[in-house]
């Protein structure tokens, strides 16, 4: 098999795959037994996983990324939703969060550690958060050295009905951790405002509908001022679905730094951040080297352009231009 490389060309990085690396099947299947599917995946011990960059538009830096499961059965893609969804009616819940929370952290963990050490936002069942072997797989993770507790956010999906107030008291064991909360989809579900009472989130994770098309609507920029005025900080507020430059400049305006969406990147099979982190990694170990070999005189031709190869790749990475 031949090795896949990262190539530079027209002042844009392309990543094996392209777009974010990840092309599921024309034809997602609807017809075969999810339920046997959950069964199957979970036997396997693993499950497919991309990542989504979470940016700090602000300050052009990756702020984290979100794991996103991907399970397939049968050569075919099965919708998270519908996969998630089933594992809940089967009681499976617990199961299908760890799998998917264990699988993420560790292949994550791989990577160079400036970008290992980013926070990681992993998506997990209401009813996950309060049962008692979740929480021990969490500590499992820490203890074997996975990652470190501030590194890791659990956002509370609002596809599964619960109590926010009964969840607050709840989740206390995951925070005394050092573990991070985030409300995700915000403004999508009903129980969207007594969660962000109730369970005081470090973050809110705006929903897209709020979003798309906020540049042109004062009503949403409106709405997005007074949830960074709420959560006293424009760190805490994640703008989910951006995908137009004028859309940015909205959020921007309306005081959020962070954003996630395909303006900047689809999400991307682990490979493909491993790939772009070497590349940087060997950027810099060139331009050290060369350093040296010029006797440390930093402004020689030859060092200034290994110095901007790097500084590109790095800026590439931060605004997240791949394959694009």
């Amino acid at each position: 098999m031949s090795k896949k490389h990262i190539t530079l060309a027209n002042g844009k990085i392309t990543l094996p795959g392209g777009g974010g690396g990840y092309n599921p099947p024309i034809n997602p299947i609807y017809d075969i037994s999810i339920q046997r599917s959950v069964e199957w995946i979970l036997e396997q011990g693993r499950i497919d996983t991309v990542y989504h960059p979470i940016v700090d538009h602000a300050n052009s830096t990756v702020f984290g990324h979100e794991v996103l499961s991907r399970p397939h059965y049968e050569g075919q893609r099965i919708p998270p939703d519908v996969w998630f969804h089933a594992a809940y009616e089967s009681g499976l819940a617990v199961d299908a969060d760890l799998l998917s929370l264990s699988t993420g952290v560790k292949d994550f963990s791989a990577l160079p550690h400036g970008i290992a050490s980013t926070p990681l936002f992993v998506n997990v069942m209401p009813n996950s958060l309060s049962d008692k072997s979740f929480l021990r797989g969490v500590e499992i993770l820490f203890e074997e050295g996975y990652r470190q507790p501030d590194e890791l956010v659990f956002e509370v999906i609002e596809h599964v009905s619960y109590d926010p107030k009964s969840l607050a008291q709840c989740i206390k064991p995951l925070r005394s951790l050092g573990i991070r909360i985030a409300l995700d989809d915000f403004g999508m579900g009903n129980a969207n405002l007594a969660a962000l009472v109730q369970l005081e989130p470090d973050f809110i994770k705006v929903d897209r509908s709020l979003i798309q098309g906020i540049s042109t609507s004062s009503a949403k920029q409106r709405l997005l001022s007074h949830l960074v005025d709420y959560m006293d900080s424009g760190n805490s507020v994640i703008a989910e679905g951006v995908e137009t430059h004028d859309d940015l400049l909205a959020v921007q305006a309306s005081g959020v730094n962070l954003s996630q969406g395909y303006y900047w990147t689809a999400p991307m099979p682990i490979t493909n951040l491993t790939l772009l982190t070497e590349a940087i990694e060997k950027a810099r170990d060139e331009l050290v080297a060369c350093v040296q070999e010029k006797n440390g005189v930093l402004t020689d031709d030859e060092v200034v352009q290994k110095s901007q190869q790097l500084d590109f790749l790095i800026i590439q990475y931060c605004h997240l231009g791949l394959g694009m």
